[in-house]
């Protein structure tokens, strides 16, 4: 996993080639198993490592093979535990790419706001 070490006092993690395996954990052996291989793109965690976003690139020759079955294991292996997928398409614009991610980090950066603390 490649990743950058978040500023003094906050910030983030921006992870690349994340296995959720590293990521997400399963009482159940089987289901850690089926995710444990799988990568997403893109995997953001905050300052405390509470994870906060997966964005997986789907480009132009992305649905080969068995990649709708790959993607549909990732995609619940994330959604049960509530972490935000985005999904950047080969064709999208910067400007749409910066609101899908804008919107799926808005209940976090709202929630963080509401548990701040002011001095």
């Amino acid at each position: 996993m490649a990743h950058r070490k978040p500023p003094e006092g906050g910030g983030g993690v921006v992870c690349t080639q994340t296995s959720l395996g590293e990521v997400l954990r399963s009482p159940d052996r089987n289901a850690f198993r089926a995710i444990n291989s799988k990568r997403v793109d893109i995997f953001i965690v905050d300052a405390v490592s509470v994870s906060i976003l997966a964005i997986e690139y789907q480009g132009d020759g992305h649905y080969q093979n068995n990649a709708p079955m790959r993607d549909a294991v990732k995609k619940e292996a994330l959604r049960k535990p509530g972490v935000p997928t985005v999904e950047i398409n080969a064709n999208d614009m910067k400007p749409a790419i910066e609101t899908k991610i804008q919107m799926a980090l808005m209940p976090h950066i709202a929630n963080n706001a509401e548990n701040s603390i002011e001095y």
